[in-house]
């Protein structure tokens, strides 16, 4: 078998191109040939000999790109001739052409071919019909969910035995083929629920000649050394999909007066729409959508103080899908599929109070009280998988947006800001008596429950067979979430905040499991209540002081921590409570616990600012002020360490992320999985010259040492350091009068040299692996120009 892309034939042979192809010749070439003259037509010569009764030769292309689409179009045309004996309406020898995943499943069209010479042999062009694999494919998915075996009885005799003469795969497992047949056109699939052919995904693409027995009675005309040839050319996709497509909408709004609002909206699209350069979804979908708002306080004896709205939204979207999902079998022909659909309702009421109430002790807890309810019920469905799922939460919040209440300080607690420097006071310590706000500027309190149901059916089949039972996964959460903020900035260089989240598993967890009787142990009471596990935990604290009582001066601070605890009632194990050195034997849930600490601090110190405050206005430090950009200089301590699986809780002082490394790298007598401390250093200084020059130059200084467990009770520690210095840089930008170069705006240049210096120390291991150091220098200097154009 040989199957070549022939580069050229000499016009004395008597190829000639297919009807309307160009085959005028190539001049470049003709130059350098020697008696001949080379066309620009190519074709495929496929050229085998010694071909038997049912036998075969093909050439393939697999797309290097993936898989294509043909579902743009209706057909696929290509011209097709034999060459010497065998071929014609009556002949031994048949094209074939293959549309596919692989060798096992495919689409085929197999069709006579004239033979001869001239451009005649190459009528009639070879058109094939998508519309006859549809078909076909969708006999084939009806025999798949009825679980019939092959179907061969639409198939002639000829593909009947050319079937049978393949055999049946090894890949199959000995499970049935599925075969459907009509007039030269041929499914084929081995695995038709995996990887069945499929036209809006090919993967390759084969052409071929097969030999049948000679229908005529004449006696063959191929003698055993006779060279077959089959020639193909021109393949190419035909007639573009272009019904039109349409898309609308419609909506109506309805308002009540103030009682009611509704809104009621239809959108449609046809299976055809898309934009101009996409192909067409092949989906009709319909979305129904309403929204509709009732204020209760105007139905009940509320009167004004109330807000009570209660929202519902219904969602409602259907498609009738002219392919399966990703595929190309016709939806409209399949007995009960499920075509997907989704409708969704929500009911949200919410309930707060409008008017203070003249007791002021009362309005404050209940003015601020807010309450909202929240119901979801809906289902959903596609080929392959149908679920419900209902939604309840409910949560209680009190927020205050209380105006600022400010008191004056005593003189005696004045006394130690007054010892500071006046850059430093985050008050003005000079008369009149500084007002410091007392009241918090957010307070925030939230406590509600979270309950939730899904059940899902999945399938394997994408509509209902008697074989394909659904296997069913069921979900359910019932959450208990407590979250608080409180923030204080008793000054506009003060600012304290703190964020705590809690939720809790209010779920009953059978006692089957070693993770279900863990978490019934874990299980807390609060006045005879059952409130459950509490899952997750996370604290966020900040601090931060700007002081910015100097023009010229303005330092910074800022401290702040994060810690988070989870633990999982599915853990599939779980963690021994330590007593000293022995460990338990009951286990408890294991947590997973990250707890950082970020301490940083920096200054900004204008020296041109402070040069032009405190010099006279002609004097010569004023003019050198311009000089001097701001000069920022910033320090920062990051700790972050992570516990794995750990046994027990953290000491409150961690939670609030307290302590140094130490308290960091173990808790409770477990060492930390991880630990990381990060000290940084850097510094940027520019300086201004006439002419729009600026010289630039930066410090940056790294250090970083990190603690692995590599057993229970040991660590590792690497330890890493990175210094930046010098790092310069010299920056000139130039704007261009009109009158000197009218078609240069612009002109920039930008120099610069930095020096890195790194090292590392990375322990050995275990298995006594050497420790390393490890040390890098790299210089840069990068040089850049630029130009900027402009013509009018």
């Amino acid at each position: 078998l040989i199957g070549t892309a022939d580069r050229g034939l000499t016009s004395g042979d008597d190829y000639q191109s297919p009807p309307g192809v160009n085959d005028e010749p190539d001049t470049k070439t003709a130059q350098f040939a020697a008696g001949s003259v080379q066309v620009n037509e190519r074709s495929l010569r496929l050229q085998a000999g010694n071909i038997p009764v049912y036998g075969r030769a093909e050439a393939f292309y697999r797309f290097p790109n993936g898989q294509q689409s043909f579902m743009g179009y209706e057909e696929l045309r290509l011209w097709a001739r034999g060459r010497r004996n065998g071929w014609g309406q009556n002949g031994e020898l048949q094209m074939y052409l293959k549309i596919g995943r692989d060798a096992n499943n495919f689409y085929m069209y197999r069709t006579p071919v004239s033979g001869g010479a001239g451009q005649a042999a190459w009528n009639p062009e070879v058109r094939v019909e998508f519309s006859k694999f549809f078909a076909l494919r969708q006999k084939i998915q009806n025999a798949y969910l009825a679980n019939r075996g092959d179907t061969l009885q639409s198939c002639s005799a000829a593909d009947v035995a050319l079937v049978n003469a393949s055999g049946i795969p090894i890949i199959s497992g000995g499970m049935q083929r599925y075969v459907a047949c009509d007039g030269g056109y041929m499914v084929y699939t081995v695995e038709p629920g995996a990887a069945p052919p499929n036209l809006a995904a090919v993967q390759e693409l084969s052409v071929g000649m097969v030999r049948l027995p000679s229908s005529s009675g004449v006696p063959t005309t191929i003698g055993p050394a006779d060279s077959l040839e089959l020639w193909v050319d021109d393949i190419r996709l035909g007639r573009v999909v272009n019904q039109p497509g349409y898309a609308g909408q419609v909506s109506v709004a309805l308002s009540a007066a103030d009682v009611a609002d509704i809104r009621v909206g239809f959108t449609k699209k046809n299976p055809y729409f898309r934009q101009l350069t996409d192909q067409p979804s092949f989906i009709d979908d319909q979305l129904i959508d309403i929204v509709g708002t009732l204020h209760l306080e105007k139905l009940l004896p509320l009167g004004k103080n109330f807000a009570v709205p209660l929202t519902i939204t219904h969602l409602s979207s259907s498609s009738a899908p002219l392919f399966l999902s990703g595929t190309d079998v016709p939806g409209t022909g399949i007995q009960n599929l499920r075509a997907p659909s989704t409708g969704i309702t929500t009911y949200a009421l919410s309930v707060r109070r409008t008017a203070p109430l003249a007791n002021p002790l009362l309005g404050a807890l209940v003015d601020n009280l807010g309450l909202t309810t929240t119901f979801t019920t809906g289902d959903s469905r596609n080929e392959y998988q149908r679920g419900t799922n209902d939604h309840f939460a409910m949560s209680l919040d009190y927020s205050v947006a209380a105006e600022a209440r400010n008191a004056r300080l005593p003189s005696l607690i004045r006394l130690p800001f007054s010892l500071l420097p006046a850059a430093l006071r985050p008050i003005d310590t000079v008369s009149p008596p500084p007002l410091i706000r007392w009241n918090p500027t957010v307070l925030r309190l939230s406590s509600g429950i979270v309950r939730d149901k899904d059940r899902r059916f999945s399938f394997f089949k994408p509509a209902d067979a008697f074989d394909d039972s659904a296997r069913v996964t069921r979900a359910e959460q019932n959450l208990w979430r407590n979250a608080s903020t409180l923030e204080f900035r008793p000054t506009s260089a003060l600012t304290a905040r703190w964020d705590f989240v809690s939720l809790r598993d209010l779920r009953e967890y059978t006692d089957t499991t070693s993770a279900g009787v863990a978490v019934a142990e874990k299980r807390s009471r609060l006045l005879g209540a059952n409130v459950g596990m509490e899952r997750e935990r996370s604290l966020m604290t900040s601090v931060g002081f700007a002081p910015q009582r100097s023009q010229w001066f303005k330092p910074r601070a800022d401290f702040g921590t994060q810690y988070g605890l989870l633990r999982d009632p599915n853990s599939g194990s779980l963690a021994g409570l330590t007593f000293g050195n022995t460990v338990s034997g009951t286990g408890t849930l294991p947590r997973r616990i990250t707890v950082s600490q970020n301490l940083g601090g920096g200054v900004t110190i204008d020296v041109g600012r402070a040069l032009t405050i405190y010099s006279a206005d002609s004097s010569r430090a004023r003019r050198l002020a311009k000089l001097f950009a701001p000069l920022d200089i910033t320090v920062n301590r990051s700790l972050l360490s992570a516990f794995d699986a750990a046994a027990a809780g953290s000491p409150l002082g961690l939670q609030f992320g307290l302590g140094g490394v130490d308290a960091f790298r173990q808790a409770n007598g477990e060492l930390a999985a991880t630990t990381g401390l990060t000290q940084s250093l850097s510094a940027s200084q520019s300086f201004l010259f006439p002419g729009n020059i600026a010289f630039v130059n930066r410090y940056r200084r790294t250090t970083t040492r990190s603690w692995t467990r590599r057993a229970d009770d040991a660590q590792s520690v690497a330890d890493g350091a990175q210094t930046v210095f010098p790092d310069v840089s010299l920056r000139w930008n130039w704007t261009s009068p009109v009158m000197i170069l009218p078609f240069v705006k612009s002109l920039g240049a930008n120099a610069g040299y930095a020096r890195s210096l790194a090292n590392s120390f990375l322990p050995g291991d275990v298995n006594g692996l050497r420790p390393e150091l490890r040390g890098s220098l790299v210089r840069t200097i990068p040089l850049n120009t630029t130009i900027a154009w402009g013509f009018g």
